[in-house]
């Protein structure tokens, strides 16, 4: 993610790396590596923390009157930000007794309870990439969307520089 956003919809790359820490942490609970699944779960979480933070009170407020245009009510996206959040301290609360090792049963059925995580990630982020975004950038004044997405940008630019070099040594651990 070193190229800036131009647009609010570049915002679709955080997407992009987040999924691939996720699917990292789900690689680790196949190979049997439950305390690695864990530690990839940290950096995930940081990541889903900051998304809902700069959307609950950067871009939401941003958007402003012109939220009143949006497919999906502005609740909607905080009701799912809440859900996620539950639903991800619940697969870590349920992983942490489990970190020293874990059946290939158990790693299936917890496999199977991430769909539901995956299944409201995967249609939260299309409702963002398919209405919020665009209407982001079409609603916002030129200036005022390059000052937002610079912004966005340096925030995420700032946790990845930070996150990326442990995420990669987790990788490797996990070979």
């Amino acid at each position: 993610m070193s190229a800036p956003f131009v647009s609010v919809t570049d915002l679709e790359r955080c997407h992009l790396a987040m999924d691939e820490c996720f699917l990292l942490h789900q690689e680790a609970l196949v190979a049997g590596r439950p305390r690695l699944a864990l530690r990839l779960l940290v950096p995930f979480w940081r990541m889903l923390r900051l998304h809902i933070r700069q959307e609950e009170e950067v871009l939401l407020p941003a958007v402003g009157a012109a939220a009143s245009d949006l497919r999906w009510p502005v609740r909607l996206y905080a009701g799912e930000h809440r859900k996620l959040e539950t639903l991800l301290g619940g697969i870590a609360r349920e992983l942490w007794p489990r970190r020293r090792g874990m059946s290939r049963r158990e790693v299936i059925e917890l496999i199977e309870r991430e769909k539901t995580f995956k299944h409201v990630t995967e249609h939260h982020n299309l409702r963002e990439e398919q209405d919020l975004f665009p209407l982001a950038d079409a609603s916002l004044a030129q200036a005022e969307r390059r000052e937002l997405t610079e912004r966005l940008h340096a925030e995420w630019a700032a946790l990845l520089a930070t996150l990326q070099p442990r995420i990669e040594r987790l990788r490797q651990q996990l070979g």
